[in-house]
């Protein structure tokens, strides 16, 4: 029997020593770096090589560039962000077209960007506690750095880390004092305070036991950021840093919330057991746990079970998937097998519950990819670009501000610049109240070619005029099979007349603005009729054997030009000045499904096709005679095994002769002449004939 769960208690223990918040240094990267001594080369000094290749932007691999120094043999040294493979190669590039030109830079090569070391960071699975006025105090850990509903910092826990005190004042514990620190001895160790409860709910309403069942029985907590050292940062601790007191040196980014995915490992991380991972709960016939009703302490809990091990004190710790945030730890127990069981409370059933908490996420800087820094685009062309799914990039610099939503593919686009001239593009992307680093480059906008919008490609319909669009203000001259000018309208729209009738047409496009002529746009399209009908036969007719159908007919354009198509074959006529066309059907039609397809023409420009698909029944199967009778009482008809000849003149109502010289049948739909000879002679061995009495 599985042992029930019980809650990660909010561990009580002694304060280890005195409350403040501790002042430390970081060395990064371990690199002495001393003033130089050489006379240092013009454009090759740690100054001039940041604002070079910053100036030089993405096509000198600005991105790659995280900093550069001056080391002690006065040479300069410049710091790449390998993260970005393609960027880093075109930094490197530009270094060594520099070091060809006399320049002596060096290069240290990094696997990501550099991040303060402030230990005011906070990200999941920090330390947390409440002082009790007995000096000892009583622990849990971060859930998710979170955003209140005015868009003020906080984070979110269990509720039952602060169910005896809805307005507990919380603070930080020291991580190298922490159990998860590998050092620490789990003493009660706060370092600052981080804020104050604003909302908390243990089991149901008013930490009510709730019910089994019962969508509302969770285990939620947010706490208000009041500190305005304290940074929340959204992700989760790996521990690994605990020494230096700085948990999100090595942490995990989180960049969406959702539901626990069975298909998907789980990891946790608390200030007592640090990192642990597992995986979804399962049934003894591997049905997955994601959505159930626990009891914990007598109070029921909406969520789900994990694998991965979690102790006292990690209560409200994160439970992620990958990037995702799905739940916080609310129980600890074992299966009867032994193995862990976590009880996470889920944070798509209880965040609602909060008033307006959201899970803070990081949110990826998006990209530019339609044009590079310095590059030049036509009037009114796309931006694209790319970013994390599901977030907001606005788009400034080509117009009023552009807000699109970054597809699940990852892709962006938005409207360019209209005017020509040089403009800075900056695109952001949001999420909620996060938001992410600025893209930003210099564009040059030329007088590009105007856009053709209409007619389409083929219409059935004369074509009255062409319409398109442009720069507001230019002029558009239309040449071709339609020779016009207009001017550009202030939404962009321009429109010039025409009289197009059925026949294939062509138009060129230009548009001239401040002095400067753009390329031509051409656009060619087909007037087309409607396809004709066809009248009979009707579509979905059946027909017998021998009375399929001679002839198509239909209806039409006078004078258009009919093509009728049957398995390959096509016949052509005319349509009459009553608007009836027909055309004949020289062969017979063989059992089975036929279609028709009619198109009609006029100058040349064919219509869509009309279809009708018909049956001819096959030949009914011929009918074999009855067994052989031996021959009547006197009689001397002893059969003799052999065909006989049947006089052809005294059939008597029985087998009629089908010698070879009896004709030819046309199998038209086979596609070749079938000669069906010598039918009582194929049927040797099938039956045998008997002697005809006359």
């Amino acid at each position: 029997m599985a042992t029930r769960p019980s809650r990660t208690h909010r561990t009580r223990a002694k304060v280890a020593g005195a409350i403040g918040v501790p002042v430390a240094l970081a060395v990064i990267g371990g690199l002495a770096i001393a003033p130089a001594n050489a006379q240092p080369t013009q454009g090759s000094t740690a100054q001039g090589l940041i604002a070079q290749v910053q100036a030089a932007g993405e096509q000198a691999g600005s991105t790659a560039l995280q900093g550069a120094a001056t080391d002690s043999f006065g040479r300069t040294v410049a710091f790449v962000d390998d993260s970005d493979s393609q960027a880093a190669q075109t930094l490197r590039s530009t270094i060594d077209a520099r070091n060809a030109h006399g320049a002596d830079i060096q290069v240290l090569s990094l696997s990501g960007e550099l991040h303060s070391a402030a230990a005011a960071d906070l990200v999941g699975g920090a330390g947390t506690g409440v002082t009790l006025p007995d000096g000892s105090g009583y622990m849990c850990s971060v859930g998710f750095p979170a955003w209140s509903k005015s868009g003020q910092p906080a984070f979110i826990s269990a509720g039952h880390c602060y169910a005896s005190d809805h307005t507990a004042e919380v603070w930080r514990t020291k991580p190298s004092s922490d159990t998860a620190s590998g050092t620490g001895k789990g003493l009660y160790d706060p370092i600052e305070k981080i804020g104050k409860v604003g909302f908390t709910q243990f089991g149901g309403p008013g930490d009510s036991r709730g019910a089994d069942g019962d969508k509302a029985s969770i285990d939620i907590s947010a706490v208000d950021v009041t500190n305005p050292a304290v940074k929340p940062r959204p992700a989760v601790t790996d521990w690994t840093t605990a020494a230096s007191g700085d948990l999100s040196a090595s942490a995990t980014a989180v960049k969406s919330v959702g539901a626990i995915d069975p298909s998907k490992p789980v990891k946790r991380s608390g200030r007592t057991t640090g990192v642990t991972t597992g995986d979804v709960t399962r049934t003894g016939d591997g049905a997955y746990i994601t959505d159930g009703w626990m009891l914990v302490d007598n109070h029921f809990v909406r969520g789900f079970g994990i694998s991965a091990k979690a102790d006292h004190g990690d209560s409200g710790g994160p439970i992620v998937q990958g990037d995702r945030a799905v739940g916080v730890v609310s129980a600890i127990g074992n299966l009867s097998d032994g193995t862990p069981l976590t009880w996470g409370a889920s944070l798509v059933d209880s965040l609602p519950a909060t008033g307006g908490y959201t899970v803070s996420v990081q949110v990826d800087t998006p990209k530019i990819t339609s044009v590079a820094d310095g590059g030049t685009i036509g009037s009114g062309s796309k931006i694209t670009g790319t970013g994390q799914p599901g977030t907001t990039v606005t788009l400034t610099g080509a117009g009023d501000p552009q807000n699109v939503t970054v597809a699940a593919d990852g892709t962006w686009a938005a409207n360019g610049p209209a005017e020509p001239g040089t403009h800075t593009l900056s695109a952001q992307a949001k999420q909620g109240f996060d938001s992410s680093g600025t893209v930003q480059l210099t564009v040059t906008v030329n007088t590009g070619a105007p856009v053709v919008t209409t007619p389409a490609e083929v219409v059935t319909q004369t074509v009255k005029e062409i319409t398109g669009t442009g720069i507001p203000g230019a002029t558009v001259t239309v040449t071709g099979d339609v020779t016009a000018t207009a001017t550009v309208a202030a939404d962009g729209t321009w429109s010039v007349p025409a009289d197009l009738g059925y026949g294939s047409h062509q138009v060129k496009v230009t548009q001239s603005f401040n002095g400067q002529t753009s390329a031509e746009t051409t656009a060619s399209f087909r007037v087309a009729p409607e396809a004709p009908a066809i009248t009979s036969p009707a579509d979905g007719s059946v027909f017998a054997d021998g009375n399929a159908p001679t002839k198509v007919t239909g209806t039409g354009l006078p004078g258009a030009t009919i093509t009728v198509e049957l398995e390959g074959r096509s016949v052509d006529t005319t349509v009459a000045d009553d608007g009836s066309w027909s055309v004949p059907i020289t062969a017979s039609l063989a059992g089975g499904q036929h279609v028709f397809s009619a198109t009609q023409s006029m100058n040349g420009s064919a219509s869509a096709a009309a279809q009708t698909t018909i049956t001819v029944n096959a030949p009914a199967a011929p009918v074999a005679p009855g067994e052989e009778q031996p021959p009547a009482a006197g009689s001397d008809d002893a059969p003799t095994g052999e065909p006989v000849p049947v006089d052809s003149q005294n059939v008597g109502g029985k087998l009629a002769q089908t010698g070879a010289g009896q004709g030819i049948m046309w199998a038209a739909g086979a596609g070749l002449a079938a000669l069906i000879a010598g039918a009582a002679i194929s049927l040797r061995g099938a039956i045998r004939a008997r002697r005809l009495n006359g």
